[in-house]
Formats: structure tokens, sequence, C-alpha cells
């Protein structure tokens, strides 16, 4: 009985963790938001996978949570050797200010004193 609302309060906090993957990327922000609400959407398919193998092909319910348990584990694994490391995300975000920088000064000649207002600006707000 424990399982159900466990699930409910877990669920919120991983789709709140994966919408900021579009702080990395952020040319790909407007797909990543639907992508991770949809995700969460077809979980429930869980739920009626394991209803079939337990009724239609009478596995044992614990054989299916071992079995479900396994493909999480080696899917999780899996991800996590794929997320960047603090050190990679903030260097990643370096070099796009660097380059926001860059960009700024091909545009339009701006003297030095007004472009570090527009800095501490930027960086307050």
């Amino acid at each position: 009985w424990i399982a159900f609302p466990l699930i409910g309060l877990a669920g919120p906090g991983v789709f709140m963790a994966a919408l900021s993957f579009g702080e990395l990327f952020p040319n790909l922000e407007s797909v990543i938001a639907p992508l991770a609400a949809s995700m969460f959407d077809g979980s429930a398919f869980v739920f009626l996978l394991w209803k079939l193998l337990f009724l239609r092909a009478g596995l044992p319910l614990s054989a299916i949570a071992a079995a479900w348990l396994f493909l999480s584990v080696l899917v999780g694994g899996s991800t996590w050797s794929l997320l960047l490391s603090k050190r990679q995300t903030e260097g990643m975000r370096a070099e796009r200010e660097a380059s926001f920088a860059e960009r700024v000064d091909e545009r339009a000649p701006v003297s030095e004193p007004a472009l570090r207002a527009a800095v501490v600006w930027h960086s307050e707000g």
C-alpha cells in the first residue's frame, strides 16, 4: 500500500529535475519541456504491463518486480553515466557567456562603461 503514495510523491520531483536540462541546451528548451512532461504520461503503461504479465502470463509478482528492478537499475545506471558533471556544466555555461559577450561586441560598438553597467544589471536581475 505504501508504494502508490511514494510513486505519487516521487514523480513531481523527478519531473521538475528533468526540466532543468533545458538550461544545458537553451536551443532545445522548447523540446525538452514537452518531452519531460509526456514521458510521465507513458509511465502508467507499467501498471498495465504488470497486470498482463501477472494475469495472462501467470508470472509471480515477485519475478515481475525483480525483472523490473533489474531493468530500472540497468537503464538508470546507463543514464547516470551520460549525465554531465558539475565541472562540465559550469564550463558549458562559461563558454555560452563568452560567446554572448563576443556577439555583443560584434553587433554594435558600445563603450566600456556602458558594457560594464549592462553586465552588472544582467547579473543582478
